[in-house]
């Protein structure tokens, strides 16, 4: 027992030292003092637009209970519901939501590209464009997931994309291309995809396009 105390101890002098130390950094450094004020009243406003919004509608209230108390399965399914619903009302919600946390942006963006967000279709868009192949590889999931027009439009576009990357020349790993991972991502979401041979064909995946009439 006085081991664990002793421990604890140890981890509360060097945890106010480090705070002790980061409040001596900011007052020498105005411009670091600026930025944790900037940060804060920033943070404050997204917290007074997020609360005004739930209190908009029984509708948005209920949702942020639901999201508030979820794992990510339930996550998922609250906001398919509104999606389904094609409720709009939920729209300023999960935008104040995206701008004061982090967690589950991803599901949050999707629904909002849903709903008929351009903005967020935008947003995936320039994300293929990224240097860094995560971000590129989750641009074309958001837009598999979206199930609109214009997103399956694009994601027919990118079949076209054959290009293999080498990001790093000095390692053996080579980039998929986009035409293969939206193969691989709409053999996962769609029913009735291309199979076997014509899994990587690019001419049979534009077929499939135009049979299930998605870019009509």
């Amino acid at each position: 027992m006085k081991e664990i105390l002793k421990i604890s101890n140890i981890v509360l002098f060097l945890l106010a030292g480090l705070f002790a130390f980061s409040t001596a950094a900011m007052a020498q450094d105005p411009g670091l003092q600026r930025v944790a004020v900037e940060k804060a009243e920033k943070n404050r406003r997204n917290r007074a637009a997020l609360d005004e919004t739930i209190e908009s509608s029984g509708t948005v209230k209920a949702l942020h209970e639901r999201l508030s108390k979820a794992d990510e399965e339930g996550f998922k399914k609250a906001l398919s519901e509104v999606v389904a619903a094609k409720d709009r009302s939920v729209v300023p919600y999960l935008k104040a939501r995206l701008a004061l946390y982090s967690d589950s942006a991803f599901y949050i963006e999707v629904s909002l590209m849903r709903l008929g967000e351009k903005d967020y279709f935008d947003k995936a868009v320039a994300e293929l464009s990224s240097d860094d192949p995560a971000i590129r590889t989750y641009a074309v999931w958001k837009l598999s997931l979206a199930k609109t027009k214009e997103a399956y439009r694009k994601l027919y576009e990118l079949l076209d994309d054959e290009r293999v990357r080498d990001d790093d020349p000095d390692d053996d790993m080579l980039i998929q291309s986009l035409s293969d991972v939206v193969k691989d991502r709409l053999a996962s979401t769609e029913e009735d995809v291309p199979k076997g041979k014509s899994a990587r064909d690019t001419a049979a995946w534009k077929d499939w396009f135009v049979q299930k009439h998605l870019i009509d």
